[in-house]
């Protein structure tokens, strides 16, 4: 049995060090499944005895429906409670199935404010919030799209073309801010992404509806964070396509299996990887022990954990200072995200890209104002709100800037 984390906290001088690739080496545990849960109580209750003897903490959703789980722990106490789990669930889901994702904690910032400090398991009825938009009967008779490898989605986004394509992120605003797919041009035209603008994922009904000419007739490419909020948007769009609310030829929808987290344990790099001597947008990632070609995802991979993003990362700097418009990413200015020390807007508290010279001279939401500095909100720099994420405004965006 492994320490728990106060322990190892006590233990260790140099709470920078994570001990890489060992057992005792702490990370983030992600993955969810569908699967039918006959009693959703007595699951509750293993899933707190069993994180409590392997001292994991975290959110686990638990619905009929399935499971939606993130935990931080040991490497070895998370792939026991894995083990575990697949025991439990008595053959009827595989590894494979569950897919978990081992994710690696950040090098920059210390390790034991990382870890969660808490363990929350709930019922829902719903793996990930949704509207009855979303998760009515009707919806869930249509299967969710079928799942591209990252190889898959890799390759089919080299040959999209707007013409032909279109890439949906189901994520919402601050996530999309950090980091994106784009696709190479193809005489001169690359594949769109419609980026949803949403501050929460159950908006996305109304932004599809208005977005049916844009997706009539194309390969739809969807993706999220770890492909769990593709699952029932898939459904959706499928749902939408044979209402009246579609006009036009019906599309074809794919998803990326594992979502942007997959993709960029195959093409994207760890953020402390020495990429000083290669070109950005020409970076070279090895996979299977062969050169691929250069990764399509740009920026950071932004996750609901102690982390906010994931130090396996795509090409480039996409965000930029909300005030002066420098690139920057960093919603917490070189802080753990444990501290309550990220800038959001004043108004409406939605997160907001401040750079750390512009930072000094602002206050965000929840900090007491100071003489000399200035309240900052998250409309175009920084001087009013606009609700951002929150008017049902959604952007329709080609990506035609290369990361330089």
């Amino acid at each position: 049995m492994d320490v728990q984390p106060d322990e190892w906290i006590e233990n260790n001088d140099d709470l920078m060090n994570n001990e890489s690739g060992g057992e005792h080496e702490y990370m983030i545990m992600l993955f969810y499944i569908y699967t039918v849960i006959e009693s959703v109580a007595d699951t509750i209750t293993f899933q707190k005895n069993l994180c409590e003897e392997l001292f994991l903490k975290g959110r686990i959703r638990v619905s009929a429906e399935g499971l939606n789980v993130v935990l931080s722990g040991t490497k070895s106490n998370l792939q026991c409670y894995e083990n575990r789990l697949l025991a439990h669930l008595n053959g009827t889901v595989t590894s494979q199935d569950l897919d978990v994702k081992y994710c690696p904690f950040r090098s920059d910032i210390p390790a034991s404010k990382q870890l969660f400090d808490y363990l929350s398991i709930k019922k829902t009825k719903d793996l990930v919030s949704l509207e009855d938009q979303l998760g009515d009967e009707e919806t869930n008779t249509f299967k969710p799209a079928p799942h591209l490898s990252p190889k898959e989605w890799h390759e089919a986004l080299q040959s999209a073309t707007s013409e032909d394509s279109i890439i949906i992120d189901a994520r919402n605003v601050y996530e999309s801010k950090i980091g994106y797919f784009t696709t190479p041009f193809q005489d001169g035209c690359g594949a769109p992404t419609l980026l949803t603008n949403t501050r929460r994922y159950s908006q996305l009904p109304p932004i599809l509806k208005e977005s049916v000419h844009h997706l009539a007739g194309k390969n739809i490419y969807m993706y999220c964070t770890g492909g769990v909020r593709c699952e029932k948007v898939s459904q959706y769009v499928q749902k939408l396509a044979n209402s009246d609310d579609w006009i036009g030829e019906k599309p074809k929808v794919f998803q990326l299996k594992g979502g942007i987290q997959r993709y960029l344990e195959t093409y994207g790099h760890l953020e402390a990887d020495n990429v000083d001597d290669e070109s950005s947008d020409q970076i070279m990632h090895k996979s299977d022990g062969n050169f691929s070609q250069s990764c399509l995802f740009q920026g950071k991979n932004f996750v609901f954990d102690q982390r906010r993003f994931d130090p396996q990362v795509g090409v480039g700097t996409v965000g930029a200072c909300n005030m002066c418009s420098m690139p920057h990413f960093d919603y917490d200015n070189g802080h753990s995200p444990s501290e309550n020390r990220e800038a959001r807007c004043c108004r409406c508290r939605i997160l907001v890209l401040i750079c750390s010279s512009c930072r000094e001279k602002v206050v965000c939401a929840g900090e007491e104002f100071s003489q000399g500095k200035i309240r900052v909100f998250c409309g175009l720099n920084g001087t009013q709100c606009i609700n951002e994420g929150n008017d049902f405004h959604f952007e329709f965006k080609r990506h035609v800037r290369i990361i330089p």
